[in-house]
């Protein structure tokens, strides 16, 4: 279940944290991140090369190269305190999926 929380109380969530010097991890999914994830199901080798290449260095990527970073990041959002998306219908909205 994707439950979904306002910015206010991610916010103080992260300051309460810092105030008790607890680890806080947010990751904001953004449009190249959402490539990765997809990749390769729903997204194209054209579009994952442009992603990869604007993002790092512009060269083309294997396959093995991209499903590490793949991997990499679902472990990361697997353990993150929040995984946020915007929402542009829902702007002060992020969700923990």
């Amino acid at each position: 279940m994707i439950k979904f929380n306002r910015c206010e109380s991610i916010a103080k969530a992260a300051l309460d944290a810092v105030q008790t010097g607890e680890p806080f991890s947010l990751i904001r999914i953004g449009d190249g991140e959402n490539s990765v994830i997809q990749y390769p199901d729903y997204c194209c080798e054209p579009r994952i090369q442009y992603v990869f290449r604007r993002a790092l260095e512009d060269r083309i990527y294997t396959k093995d190269e991209i499903l590490s970073v793949k991997a990499a990041v679902i472990t990361s959002m697997d353990n993150a305190d929040v995984v946020g998306m915007h929402d542009t219908t829902h702007s002060d909205v992020l969700c923990r999926l």
